[in-house]
């Protein structure tokens, strides 16, 4: 398994985040309401899709149960 910063998902997430940031803060400022509205949702979803695709990722090394040492 590979750190989250070395994932595809890491870096659309960064690029939706960062989109998002740019037009909370001015920087694109000739953005219509339409286009604002869905920049945000997308931000959202890729965070959300982000956080469920790694916990997937890390549920899966420890779904099994650790391994009994006494002898039966």
């Amino acid at each position: 398994m590979s750190p989250g910063y070395k994932t595809t998902e890491f870096y659309l997430t960064l690029l939706a985040q960062l989109l998002a940031a740019f037009l909370a803060a001015g920087l694109l400022p000739d953005a219509h309401i339409a286009i604002k509205v869905a920049v945000f949702a997308a931000a959202a979803l890729a965070q959300l899709g982000y956080v469920a695709g790694r916990a997937y990722v890390k549920g899966g090394s420890a779904a099994a149960p650790p391994a009994s040492k006494t002898p039966q």
